[in-house]
């Protein structure tokens, strides 16, 4: 791979060209894809890239705030289903000032019964932060309210 910094511009190597352009969720939209490996990639706006691959998604979508001890620090970028794992594969916004640990977990929140779903950051205790780029390791997906409450109802021991 040739690993390039994409900012605001064009990018030209001898194999292709790659257009790079903001959106209005600050993410980035690559024309004629090759085999570029993007890194250390900033909006600009203050903020950074991290990635989180969960089971199930359900509840978060593009917007969807991050937050780490009930405050927002930043929101969902990009949501997709990953071809292979066949996991949602989900990437987020976070404020540059906001350092998150290394051993950190993403686990999809509910704000309650009738409330709205989040990404919730649980900081680990490494002296390592997670760098533009960085995928969180540890993931958990979203319960489902209706299938606990039909395990509940029909007597599922499961």
């Amino acid at each position: 791979y040739d690993e390039i910094l994409l900012q605001d511009e064009i990018v030209t190597n001898e194999l292709s060209t790659a257009t790079v352009q903001y959106n209005d969720n600050s993410t980035i939209i690559i024309k004629k894809p090759s085999s570029f490996k993007v890194t250390n990639f900033n909006n600009g706006d203050g903020s950074y890239n991290l990635g989180a691959s969960f089971r199930s998604a359900e509840g978060i979508d593009v917007g969807t705030e991050v937050r780490m001890a009930g405050v927002k620090i930043g929101s969902v970028s990009s949501l997709h289903l990953n071809s292979v794992s066949l996991q949602a594969d989900a990437e987020f916004l976070i404020l540059t000032d906001i350092k998150i640990p290394d051993d950190s977990a993403a686990v999809i929140s509910s704000e309650g019964l009738l409330g709205g779903s989040f990404v919730e950051i649980l900081p680990g205790g490494s002296f390592e932060d997670l760098v533009s780029g960085a995928i969180i390791q540890d993931t958990q997906s979203s319960v489902s309210l209706i299938n606990l409450l039909l395990k509940l109802f029909s007597g599922s021991k499961e």
